[in-house]
């Protein structure tokens, strides 16, 4: 059973949030278990009756997240859902549920396997001997992590376009006439 939706969160490291594999973005479908499905369909249906009217799922759904449906993975309950009659059974409700579920677990197993932590060094040897022979890092920090960490990665993290050249020393610029000008009547800085 997910303790109030929470598990699902994990622990609270700002670092594991913006890496390449966070799930905070990720449908949270996949944590709750058949029972959490079970109970929440009897709260709405009562516990001998086996249909619902399909306008009574998002009930069902805002019992098994504890408050609103969190939106993909309201998207996803939408389009599962959207095919059924004025009426569901239980059979066919806990079904798509399940599929779903196994769906979100396939995927979530996909992406883990394809991204890569924030980390490429696992010890502090390893990153001294790393720098002692100049070895660079395989990825940039903004290709590990989906935003920047600090205030100083900000700058460049994302690719700004072309920068523009320096206006002080150039030959024509306003400050340059102005030098120069001082040094024609006998001021020099």
């Amino acid at each position: 059973m997910a303790f109030f939706g929470l598990t699902a969160l994990g622990v609270q490291n700002p670092f594991a949030d913006a890496t390449s594999t966070s799930t905070k973005s990720a449908p949270l479908l996949h944590v709750f278990t058949d029972n959490d499905f079970q109970s929440a369909w009897k709260k709405i249906a009562g516990p001998s009756v086996d249909t619902i009217p399909t306008t009574s799922l998002r009930s069902v759904f805002e019992l098994i997240f504890r408050g609103p449906v969190p939106e993909k993975d309201s998207n996803l309950l939408d389009n599962a859902f959207q095919n059924e009659a004025d009426e569901i059974d239980n059979a066919t409700y806990m079904q798509t549920l399940i599929d779903l579920r196994n769906y979100l677990e396939r995927e979530e197993a996909t992406f883990r396997q394809s991204n890569k932590s924030g980390c490429e060094v696992t010890s502090a040897e390893l990153l001294k001997e790393r720098n002692r022979r100049h070895i660079r890092l395989e990825k940039a920090p903004n290709q590990k992590q989906a935003y920047p960490l600090t205030s100083s990665q900000e700058i460049g993290w994302l690719p700004q376009g072309e920068l523009e050249p320096p206006v002080a020393g150039r030959k024509d610029s306003a400050v340059t006439k102005f030098a120069a000008e001082l040094v024609k009547n006998g001021v020099y800085y």
